[in-house]
């Protein structure tokens, strides 16, 4: 079924129902049926998205900002100037062609390729000048099971070196502490190199520590950035390095927990974005609370130049970039679930 409102297409299977908007390409809602009886949506749905006066300028992947959806090239186009020592870009990088904050396949709308009942394929092709020639992505929920499986194909025009990633974020519940992050093989959390949020984060820029709950803080003490909400408002990147592809948020308010999978070879950080209520401006507002499980390749969100570096803290512990080739398309596959707890 297409949906005419916002262009989306429905799917449906035993355990489920979702959609996925031709804007971003992206997934969600998504209507899990558990064992139990009980139909949870575990997905953050910008509360803007479907406000109808959206300003001109807002970024195509701001507009209806929901669910999960790949990035490529992942990251921002002009990252901050202010970042702590040793966070440098690679030298003679050429990156005029990234235009769009986490990639053309996030502002645009995608194409429907096969609509299947129980899931969809849908492309995106990318401009003449860019080195990517264009996305697949298939999404299908699995058969006897509240979980949905989806692959992704990256085909180049030009061979390259980029920071790729994908997106999923989900709800949070209201009480401060009352989800859980578990990601049983990280090995160590990176900070973001400078403020999230001027004024606002919290987390030491630049800071590491091997234990996800002893996170260091800009005050000299430590957070835990495993129990969320966090109790006030904040926005906050800390970059994972992991050797396995598993996530669980365990929300223990509403009774259950979405788990994460993908492929650790392919993506070997997760970035979690923790946005906690800490943009005051539009269109935020201070309403917008989720978690950011993100697999990435990548150097946090810094983009193209930046991840290329072979020297940051982050390149020791894998690579921050995939040398992608037109020769033979980049396939992965991930998988997102739901199960009481």
């Amino acid at each position: 079924m297409v949906n005419s409102r916002a262009q989306s297409w429905s799917f449906e299977w035993d355990h489920g129902r979702g959609e996925v908007a031709a804007l971003g390409g992206m997934l969600g809602p998504v209507k899990f049926s558990l064992a139990d009886g009980r139909i949870v949506q575990p997905f953050a749905i910008a509360p803007w998205g479907d406000e109808p006066d959206a300003p001109a300028d807002m970024p195509g992947i701001l507009r209806r900002l929901r669910g999960e959806w790949p990035c490529v090239p992942f990251g921002m186009t002009t990252p901050p100037d202010n970042l702590v020592n040793g966070w440098e870009p690679a030298a003679d990088i050429n990156a005029e062609f990234h235009k769009d904050p986490h990639g053309v396949s996030s502002n645009v709308d995608w194409s429907l390729r096969k609509h299947f009942g129980t899931g969809a394929e849908i492309e995106v092709s990318y401009p003449s000048d860019h080195p990517v020639e264009k996305l697949v992505r298939r999404i299908e929920g699995r058969k006897g099971e509240a979980a949905v499986d989806i692959t992704l194909e990256i085909h180049m025009r030009k061979e390259a070196s980029l920071p790729i990633g994908l997106h999923p974020v989900f709800a949070l519940p209201q009480m401060p502490g009352a989800a859980r992050l578990e990601i049983p093989s990280a090995k160590s959390g990176h900070i973001y190199p400078t403020e999230v949020e001027p004024n606002v984060s919290k987390l030491l820029p630049g800071g590491v520590s091997t234990d996800l709950t002893a996170m260091p803080a800009a005050d000299g003490g430590a957070i835990d950035i495993t129990a969320l909400p966090f109790a006030y408002q904040t926005e906050e990147l800390v970059q994972v390095a992991v050797t396995d592809g598993f996530a669980k948020l365990a929300n223990t308010d509403e009774g259950y927990s979405v788990g994460l999978n993908w492929n650790a070879a392919h993506y070997p950080f997760c970035l979690l974005w923790m946005s906690n209520g800490g943009r005051d401006f539009a269109p935020w507002n201070n309403r917008h609370y989720a978690l950011g499980i993100e697999p990435v390749a990548s150097v946090f969100d810094l983009g193209i130049g930046h991840s290329c570096n072979p020297d940051t803290a982050l390149a020791k512990h894998g690579p921050t970039s995939q040398r992608l080739t037109p020769s033979e398309p980049f396939r992965t596959a991930y998988s997102i679930s739901v199960s009481p707890s």
